[in-house]
């Protein structure tokens, strides 16, 4: 709030260290330090509270009910398409000083269609676009060679995309070794 006191501050309300109850930053300390700043520090204040649309807006709802009152213009954006989800691939790939061949774009856009069969798993977004850029980028360094910037098909093979279920299930793991 000081730092953005005449500008804007942008909230990732989706950040992983809002969602854990056990966290020092849960939605429920951002909730009270968001309401006590704009209490103590006068003047406009632009907030940013970026979330997922199946979070159901619970921390705008916890600060509208806790004093946040004007709190109140929702913007509501569409997902990113799997085609700007993989350009944003390419974009956070370039930071690296890396690019995909033809056949490795293929094979990325493929894996980003699989991603984005379950939007309500929230994995569809530019966060893990990022995430797997970082991830290739690791393992591209960490091989050797041949003074090449170009993720090739070899390099992401293995990104496979495995559908996981929402319904908890009970059951048992059985192996074939003893």
């Amino acid at each position: 709030i000081l730092k953005s006191k005449g500008g804007v501050l942008f909230i990732d309300g989706d950040a992983s260290i809002f969602k854990k109850d056990e966290s020092r930053f849960n939605s429920k300390e951002l909730l009270y330090k968001i309401s006590s700043m704009i209490a103590e520090i006068p003047g406009n204040h632009a907030i940013i509270l970026a979330e997922n649309e199946h979070s159901k807006d619970i921390i705008t709802q916890n600060l509208n009910s806790n004093g946040v009152r004007n709190f109140n213009h929702t913007f509501y954006f569409k997902d990113y398409s799997e085609e700007q989800l993989l350009q944003i691939l390419k974009l956070e790939l370039e930071k690296h000083n890396l690019y995909l061949s033809e056949k490795a774009s293929e094979k990325m856009y493929q894996y980003i269609k699989g991603v984005c069969t379950r939007r309500e798993l929230g994995y569809a977004n530019a966060r893990t676009m990022k995430q797997i850029a970082d991830s290739i980028a690791e393992t591209f360094y960490a091989k050797p060679h041949h003074n090449s910037n170009q993720i090739e098909y070899s390099d992401v093979e293995l990104f496979k995309w495995h559908d996981f279920t929402t319904k908890k299930r009970i059951g048992f793991i059985t192996s074939e070794e003893p």
